[in-house]
């Protein structure tokens, strides 16, 4: 693959999770082209790439916009995301190493210090609590799983939260989750790492119209993030 393709790739990825293109928009090769600095070539394979991802939908007649993502759709994201986290974490469990335990003990820190210094971050958020379980996943060491996965991991919360899910983000629940796995990795038990990554991920998948009478610090921001 070439780096121009690459480098376009990860801009436009960029861009869709920063919110610089929102779900629906038109993604425009010309524009693109000239905001990476490559050929319109290059800008086609990366949006193939980014609709194998399932970030981008591509009709040949309209071309190529940012993926929208009905109810049933984000429901499917995180079903399919428990499942196969969940066998992703009971193969970390017998080979993570001792320096990914720290390093995962690293990101639950720094979470739980942006809970209580900028509860409202959503963006910091999802970049650590990615970075948590993509770390997870490369514990695995099974890298055709780590190619299914990835691209669950990676379609954004800033993405989610456009849309009729009305969850809550509880920073709380989600550390104690977080620290809940990192102990039956250390443990190296695969059974409890696979119930614990799994109960994880169903706890915090999006429920339409969610009643916000429940307790914890929260906020609505259209989407619960994992």
């Amino acid at each position: 693959m070439s780096s121009a393709s690459d480098k376009a790739l990860a801009d436009i990825r960029n861009d869709i999770i920063a919110g610089h293109h929102g779900p629906g928009s038109h993604l425009k090769e010309e524009e693109l082209a000239l905001r990476s600095g490559v050929s319109r070539t290059s800008i086609r394979d990366a949006l193939r790439r980014l609709a194998a991802e399932g970030l981008v939908q591509s009709s040949p007649n309209r071309g190529s916009f940012v993926a929208s993502f009905s109810d049933a759709d984000v429901d499917e994201l995180f079903r399919l995301r428990s499942a196969l986290e969940a066998y992703g974490a009971a193969l970390a469990a017998s080979r993570i190493t001792a320096d990914e335990l720290r390093e995962l003990e690293q990101i639950e820190q720094q979470l739980e210090q942006l809970a209580r210094r900028a509860p409202t971050d959503l963006d910091g958020f999802a970049r650590l609590n990615n970075a948590f379980h993509k770390l997870v996943l490369s514990a695995a060491r099974s890298p055709r799983l780590e190619a299914m996965l990835t691209p669950l991991i990676d379609i954004p919360v800033v993405l989610l939260k456009h849309y009729t899910w009305q969850g809550k983000v509880d920073p709380a629940r989600s550390n104690q989750h977080h620290r809940e796995i990192i102990q039956a990795l250390r443990a190296r038990d695969p059974i409890w790492a696979r119930s614990r990554m799994q109960a994880h991920i169903i706890s915090t998948r999006p429920h339409p119209q969610a009643n916000d009478d429940q307790g914890g610090t929260s906020m609505n921001l259209g989407v619960e993030f994992d």
